[in-house]
């Protein structure tokens, strides 16, 4: 898991009350201080599954997710698009990459190619893979205390497809994954919400 030293801790109440969704009125959730909450990594050509994911995150739970093509937290029409993925990731103090099976685009190559696939050719190909940017930034921050990563996997051997990352995301392979199971897709993402929370009240109990 993640180095959780330098991890800026909320520390914004929400009562579950407050959730739509959720009826557990006792329960109190923390939130990262800064926004986006959660940035969530993905191919566009797996964009409804992922989504699902967003709005739970979202709807159950309170959270600000930053995908990129969500009309609440997204990319805005006029600006480059690379320094916007790039400031929204480094304000997200977690990072919930979703490894999905093929296809991740629509041309030839990546139509055949699941997520770390695509990273894995892109780097062999010499070829610019916005996720595996995402991912190298992530890492970085990880290592330096300031990210929680939580993975989530679909339809995939995620050993196979952990197997042989280039170095600089390598350690990849140290983190939990999370399965996100069709027929219980929203006790997957359950398991993301309490991956969040488990590290924030850490860090509330280490700083008194």
């Amino acid at each position: 898991g993640a180095k959780l030293g330098n991890l800026p801790v909320l520390i914004n109440t929400r009562s579950a009350r407050q959730a739509p969704n959720v009826a557990a009125p006792e329960e109190v959730w923390l939130f990262p201080r800064a926004e986006p909450h959660v940035f969530l990594s993905y191919r566009r050509a797996q964009a409804d599954v992922v989504d699902r994911v967003r709005l739970h995150l979202l709807n159950d739970y309170g959270y600000k997710v930053f995908m990129d093509v969500s009309p609440e937290c997204g990319l805005e029409g006029g600006r480059k698009f690379q320094p916007q993925l790039e400031e929204h990731l480094a304000r997200a103090q977690v990072f919930v990459p979703v490894f999905t099976p093929m296809p991740s685009g629509e041309d030839e190559e990546r139509a055949k190619l699941s997520y770390l696939a695509c990273v894995k050719d892109s780097v062999a190909q010499n070829r610019v893979d916005w996720c595996y940017r995402e991912l190298q930034l992530a890492m970085r921050d990880s290592e330096q205390g300031s990210k929680l990563i939580i993975p989530l996997y679909r339809n995939v051997n995620i050993g196979e497809e952990l197997r042989d990352l280039p170095a600089d995301i390598a350690k990849l392979a140290e983190f939990q994954c999370i399965q996100l199971v069709d027929t219980f897709f929203k006790e997957s993402v359950r398991r993301v919400h309490n991956g969040i929370q488990a590290c924030l009240r850490e860090m509330q109990a280490r700083e008194g």
